[in-house]
């Protein structure tokens, strides 16, 4: 019974998770890992792992303290943003800064000494917004709301094998959830509305395939490498679309929408300095040029005769961001200070994917620096971690708009956030 109460209480976190502000993959699943900025390529102490690289699930579902063979995780991160937002119509606006809720969820077995199958479910992707601003002169003035909500969930069973004494493979393959919401000021930037000032009120939700490969490799009795590469995620996500138009009227659309969630591919070694003291480093790379190149929409069926009279049955519509691929660098450090408890530090660093000419209040922009800490005590079969991570980006200015419209142009965006990660591990 317990067990079942568990399992429900931390899907619903993941299924229930909502919006993060400001970023885009979740720095870390876990908060053992995330106290040390998120290293977990090249490490087997925890079972999100599972997701990071699947390869070392094999180990995290074996404790020689009391041998036990399945393990069980579930993770509650808190996210306190603070942005802020100017342009000549704005000066210095904050957008909604309440908190907000993820979750995480692992439950592997391990089958016999060289083989572990897992099943997990996670959002390790996101993106969100809630401005109140002016919009820009013309029909769109005045007070507007601009808002986004973009959620990746992904629902993966795999497996985890001890190939040869030193080395490890894994994969994964699933389901992946993707639910996005965009509602605000938005210039049509397609024929034959081009320009069109409207406000617009989309809701898409898509599923896709997801899928991850990986290995670990013992390199020496103080080193593990490791690499990894996660699928894209390519949704087509229906929903509709309420579009209105001053002094024209508003109508309903069947609405499809293409959205990318980029391949990661990475690699990882952890070096143990002393059998107290462990040093993890991890590099990704995220292919963002090919995810974010753009944000396609399509539109039909409108329920307004007006709106089918104007641009007949079918529409579309493209928002051009032209990111770039990004590499995102994690060192972090442990110590256990006692037996059963450990601290945790790390830095991590993301290079720039935004383009500050194509930046919309919608897509708020990646942060790029890191610091956090981390504390993890054991009991028995349970295991409890916290960590603390504090992240920023230095001010984006945007001179010139690329946007239709140019609805952001002299804007500027100051970005940072507090996150805080409970995690509980129990070995059975």
């Amino acid at each position: 019974m317990w067990n079942r109460t568990f399992i429900a209480v931390c899907v619903v976190y993941c299924v229930l998770a909502s919006q993060l502000l400001a970023e885009t993959f979740v720095p870390a699943l876990g908060a053992r890992s995330a106290g040390r900025a998120g290293t977990n390529l090249a490490f087997d102490d925890n079972a999100f792992v599972f997701s990071d690289n699947p390869a070392g699930l094999i180990g995290a579902t074996y404790s020689s303290t009391d041998q036990s063979t399945s393990v069980m995780e579930g993770s509650i991160v808190g996210l306190f943003p603070d942005l802020k937002y100017s342009d000549p119509q704005n000066a210095n606006v904050s957008a909604s800064n309440d908190p907000f809720g993820l979750g995480a969820f692992t439950l592997a077995k391990r089958y016999n000494e060289d083989l572990a199958f897992g099943f997990g479910v996670y959002t390790p992707a996101g993106f969100g917004a809630r401005w109140e601003l002016q919009g820009p002169p013309g029909p769109l003035s005045g007070p507007q709301l601009y808002k986004s909500i973009g959620m990746l969930v992904r629902v993966l069973p795999g497996f985890s094998y001890q190939a040869t004494e030193r080395l490890r493979v894994g994969a994964t393959f699933g389901l992946a959830l993707s639910h996005i919401e965009l509602e605000g000021p938005h210039f049509i930037s397609s024929a034959p509305l081009t320009g069109v000032p409207t406000r617009i009120d989309l809701q898409a939700t898509g599923a896709a395939l997801s899928w991850s490969t990986g290995l670990q490799y013992k390199a020496s009795d103080c080193l593990n490498v490791a690499a990894r590469y996660q699928s894209q995620n390519r949704f087509q996500s229906n929903g509709n679309t309420s579009i209105a138009i001053p002094g024209v009227g508003s109508s309903y659309y069947d609405t499809t929408m293409d959205f990318v969630w980029p391949r990661v591919a990475g690699v990882g070694l952890k070096y143990e300095l002393s059998p107290s003291t462990r040093l993890g480093l991890d590099v990704d790379w995220q292919q963002w040029s090919h995810a974010m190149n753009s944000v396609d929409l399509h539109f039909s069926n409108p329920d307004n005769p007006v709106f089918l009279a104007m641009a007949g049955p079918k529409v579309g519509d493209s928002l051009p961001l032209n990111w770039k691929d990004n590499v995102v660098i994690k060192t972090g450090i442990e110590r256990d200070i006692a037996p059963n408890k450990t601290v945790r530090l790390g830095y991590g660093y993301n290079s720039d994917a935004v383009r500050a000419s194509t930046m919309t209040p919608f897509l708020p922009t990646i942060l790029s620096n890191y610091f956090t800490a981390g504390f993890g005590w054991r009991r028995s079969s349970w295991e409890y971690d916290t960590a603390y991570q504090y992240s920023y980006r230095p001010t984006l200015h945007t001179s010139q708009s690329d946007l239709v419209g140019g609805d952001q142009t002299d804007s500027t965006y100051d970005v940072q956030a507090h996150w805080l990660f409970l995690g509980v591990t129990k070995r059975f």
